[in-house]
């Protein structure tokens, strides 16, 4: 299995790497992944790179893909959301790509429009088997406290890139968290209203990457 692939999705999600990939150093690009926390959420007052989010005032499981990594850390700096950029969306744009092509989400080409300032990524899979309630917890808030057997979760996110006025544009980011319900009877994806960690991170990266520009 090759641990490099899944490194960007526990990073992005704030989520501890299993032990199957621990095992072993995780082959990344330099100065991406190299900060102290590689997820968003626990990101440090240090300078963020672009996986750990910076500071501004029915589908199977994918074999790959990357994440948001889903942080602990209360004093995590909120981004307004829709965020606002003094560029032009033509710039954002490619920003907003390049982001999710390192992140390893790829796009639904059915239902992205680029040219538009329309991007939406694929389901991703991110936890499976006993954690996935705790998973689903730390982004999402579940629908019934009575729903137990939480078996995976996944979710995929949609960006959009809008032109308020010349050379300003705002970028507004939606996540879709859903955890899989199994019992004797069946199974089924429930869908959990988002808390907003992974559209944060995302607003984050992207300023980031952009300011780094």
């Amino acid at each position: 299995m090759p641990v490099k692939r899944y490194v960007p999705v526990f990073l992005l999600l704030g989520l501890a790497p299993p032990p199957w990939a621990s095992a072993r150093p995780f082959a990344s690009s330099e100065g991406f992944w190299n900060a102290p926390s590689a997820a968003f959420g626990n990101a440090r007052s240090v300078r963020q790179d672009p996986r750990r989010a910076p500071p501004n005032p029915t589908t199977p499981e994918r074999p790959k893909g990357a994440a948001i990594t889903f942080g602990g850390k209360t004093h995590e700096e909120i981004l307004p959301n829709p965020y606002r950029f003094a560029l032009a969306p033509e710039i954002v744009s490619d920003a907003v790509v390049e982001l999710l092509k390192e992140l390893e989400l790829p796009l639904d080409e059915r239902e992205s429009q680029p040219r538009a300032g329309l991007f939406r990524t694929e389901w991703y899979v991110f936890s499976k088997g006993i954690p996935a309630k705790n998973e689903l917890l730390r982004v999402a808030d579940l629908p019934s406290s009575e729903i137990h057997n939480w078996t995976r979760a996944r979710y995929r996110v949609e960006i959009r890139v809008n032109l308020i006025e010349p050379n300003a544009t705002t970028v507004t980011v939606v996540a879709e968290i859903e955890g899989l319900v199994q019992d004797v009877v069946g199974s089924a994806w429930i869908r959990c209203r988002s808390r907003g960690v992974i559209e944060n991170n995302l607003l984050r990266a992207l300023r980031e990457r952009l300011e780094a520009k």
